[in-house]
């Protein structure tokens, strides 16, 4: 008796044709999904973050944090206090200004220079000369629908020294093969 092969599992809905799946396009789910999935992403970082709270807290125990402890269970006088918050809130909003002034001057810098556009073209010569290759060479390469290129010329074209010798005709490259059935 010869075992039985099962067959693969086939999903009981078919994808409806050109419909794409929800995963693809998020704007799909209904309010209560995206809900319910922040929700249930919110707690689990929270899970998460909550298992380094006593790595946290030997941390600034290893580093003498003990200024919230001085403040809260020492009686630390409020006027000192008050004075460490005035000189850290000092630092941090220098800083602050410093990267707000310096994001400013980076818009006004730059606020009209177009920096994304599309380069030109690359003319043959160009492409040619990049490739160390002939302009008829070139053409054979665009005009053939599959070309088989020895090592040879693959190293020639794509080395970073300089050629050898200038490109030669497009004698050097192989005839052209044709696919079957065109």
């Amino acid at each position: 008796m010869r075992p039985r092969i099962a067959e693969p599992v086939q999903s009981q809905r078919a994808p409806a044709a050109g419909r794409p799946l929800v995963i693809e396009r998020p704007d799909l789910q209904t309010r209560a999904q995206r809900y319910g999935y922040l929700s249930v992403t919110f707690v689990c970082w929270f899970l998460w973050l909550y298992l380094f709270v006593p790595l946290l807290s030997f941390v600034a125990w290893a580093l003498g944090a003990t200024v919230i402890y001085q403040a809260m269970l020492q009686n630390l006088d409020t006027a000192a206090l008050w004075r460490l918050i005035q000189s850290y809130g000092t630092g941090i909003v220098s800083l602050a200004a410093i990267y707000v002034l310096w994001a400013f001057s980076s818009y006004l810098r730059f606020r009209h220079a177009d920096r994304r556009g599309r380069p030109p073209d690359a003319t043959d010569q160009q492409l040619a000369a990049s490739h160390r290759i002939s302009a008829e060479e070139l053409q054979t390469l665009r005009s053939s629908r599959r070309l088989v290129v020895s090592a040879d010329q693959l190293q020639r074209m794509f080395s970073d020294d300089p050629p050898a010798e200038p490109p030669g005709p497009a004698a050097d490259l192989p005839e052209p093969r044709r696919a079957a059935g065109g």
